[in-house]
């Protein structure tokens, strides 16, 4: 038997959010690569990196909100390794042109009204109060 949830977040896009991306080196930790850039309207951004950087370990972090009521940065370590990207040839990716990295997103200063239901059913939080 297969039992299926699904589940539905709030969120919007943001336009004007920075974003920056570090290399840093595998072995001494420092700072090869620093790009920033600044999403659009619909919450993307590009930016153009040149060279390989195989030995280099790449993360995408927040920056900015441009919406002060949702500007606060998750400093958990999961979210961490969720932004990192693979920015060299040598990978066995097949399009060395564009690398897609996973969503980043800033967190509400003050929680929906709706998120202890929500916790309570994933079964993450017995009783939150907010």
């Amino acid at each position: 038997m297969f039992l299926s949830r699904r589940l539905h977040y709030k969120f919007e896009a943001q336009k004007r959010a920075k974003v920056k991306l570090e290399c840093r080196s595998r072995t001494n930790g420092t700072v090869a690569l620093t790009k920033e850039a600044v999403t659009d309207k619909s919450g993307s951004y590009t930016m153009e990196v040149t060279g390989d950087h195989e030995e280099e370990v790449c993360e995408l972090v927040l920056l900015q909100s441009p919406d002060s009521a949702c500007s606060d940065v998750s400093q958990d370590a999961y979210l961490r390794n969720a932004a990192k990207v693979s920015l060299t040839a040598n990978d066995g990716i097949v399009s060395h042109e564009t690398r897609i990295v996973n969503p980043l997103g800033f967190m509400v200063k003050t929680p929906s009204a709706e998120c202890p239901a929500a916790f309570k059913e994933l079964g993450i939080v017995p009783d939150v109060t907010f």
